[in-house]
């Protein structure tokens, strides 16, 4: 994987979440301590890392790591535990607008769902564009396609 890759769709959003992953990080150690703020504030760190790493890897270009077959189902991975995550990070700021109105915490849920939206969309782009092993195009196993309206078994 190259430079040239990153412009393409899901490695270009990369970028864009390690990003959010930072003003989240930000954000959510600069708002107000709550109960359960442990989590998102602990998430956020995790991301950063994670986020990191991965753009690491792509930007010096590791082909050997990244065109491995398992690399989708790794990709695939981090990405839904990041939504669920997040998703969880969105219910605990939302939570604890109630116990004092904060912007920080207003913008920490815009960033959470940035950042959801981020890694739901690379989630489903690496699910889309995975190559499955039993997709062989084998040719003995295809079905014949017959004109329409006309019944073979008649």
């Amino acid at each position: 994987m190259s430079l040239e890759d990153m412009k393409t769709m899901p490695h270009i959003l990369k970028p864009f979440t390690l990003a959010l992953s930072i003003l989240l990080c930000l954000f959510s150690f600069l708002s107000p301590t709550r109960n359960w703020m442990w989590l998102p504030r602990t998430a956020s760190i995790i991301e950063i890392l994670v986020t990191l790493a991965v753009f690491v890897l792509h930007v010096i270009d590791t082909s050997v790591l990244i065109s491995t077959p398992i690399y989708p189902l790794i990709e695939l991975g981090y990405t839904s535990i990041f939504f669920i995550v997040n998703v969880v990070s969105l219910i605990i700021f939302f939570f604890s607008i109630f116990g004092g109105f904060n912007l920080l915490l207003i913008i920490s849920i815009g960033l959470s769902i940035l950042l959801g939206m981020s890694f739901a969309l690379m989630a489903l782009i690496t699910w889309r564009s995975r190559s499955t092993p039993t997709s062989s195009g084998n040719q003995a196993t295809a079905s014949p396609s017959y004109p329409s309206g006309i019944n073979p078994g008649v």
